[in-house]
């Protein structure tokens, strides 16, 4: 079966948890197969595989998703719904993701 971030999302609402979860695409504009899906927290996770990904998270606001590769580190805000389309080619497609403040 496989876990959407919408799934994981209700699923960690109904047992009253929060995170962040990361679906991960092959290909730039969050299209082509999926490569992954990643619950977050504080400790980078290896993400190689991503080129693009959008999430769904039930965190404060004042979260971040974090992806480090290996030019660069950027975060988001685990509540943007403007997912850059071009994430891993700005940073590096062997990457690596994880959640923790702003």
């Amino acid at each position: 079966m496989l876990f959407t971030p919408m799934k994981v999302a209700i699923a960690m609402y109904a047992i009253g948890t929060t995170a962040t979860a990361v679906t991960c695409f092959a290909k730039d504009g969050h299209a082509g197969d999926v490569t992954g899906t990643y619950v977050l927290t504080g400790v980078y996770q290896n993400a190689p595989h991503c080129e693009s990904a959008a999430w769904v998270s039930t965190t404060s606001s004042s979260s971040c998703v974090w992806i480090k590769g290996d030019s660069a580190e950027r975060k988001w805000s685990t509540q943007t719904n403007d997912f850059p389309v071009n994430i891993f080619q700005d940073v590096g497609y062997n990457s690596k993701l994880k959640e923790a403040a702003c």
